[in-house]
């Protein structure tokens, strides 16, 4: 999923959810309700740096590839995990 990150700078309105693995417990989830505020900080550039066409695109992408793990949350498990709930 996007990192916290990610949702601060980029945003989408349809996530509901800011996700992170839980730092004092590395197998557990944990989930934190969006605020209207979180979504699209610094009015959408990130969002049209990585989406639109334009002189730093590629970049900006070759930047958030590199940097992967700061741009989302990646979780392996097996049959189950647990979570937290931040509402």
């Amino acid at each position: 999923t996007p990192s916290e990150l990610c949702e601060a700078l980029i945003g989408w309105d349809f996530h509901k959810w800011k996700v992170r693995i839980d730092e004092k417990a590395p197998a557990r989830l944990v989930f934190i309700k969006k605020k209207p505020i979180d979504f699209e900080l610094c009015g959408g550039l990130f969002k049209r740096m990585f989406y639109e066409n334009n002189l730093y695109r590629q970049d900006f992408v070759n930047l958030v590839k590199k940097y992967s793990d700061l741009w989302i949350v990646k979780f392996r498990w097996t049959n189950e995990f647990r979570v937290t709930v931040i509402e």
